[in-house]
């Protein structure tokens, strides 16, 4: 199906970089979007984050 995490965390600067690559038979359902809701709010509950953040390409508009 696919992967989200995150892919950079620096604990000095409390903050992190959210990754995930899905499968395409699964795009635009949701999951991603879910997940990472999840991902952000264990990021600020759990591990104290201050900043969450995430990149994409400019004509990946799903994203």
């Amino acid at each position: 199906m696919g992967t989200i995490d995150f892919v950079t965390i620096s604990n000095t600067h409390q903050y992190a970089e959210i990754g995930y690559v899905l499968s395409e038979d699964y795009w635009n359902k949701g999951f991603t979007t879910e997940a990472t809701k999840k991902l952000i709010d264990f990021g600020f509950k759990e591990i104290n984050l201050v900043r969450i953040q995430a990149r994409c390409f400019e004509e990946n508009i799903a994203s």
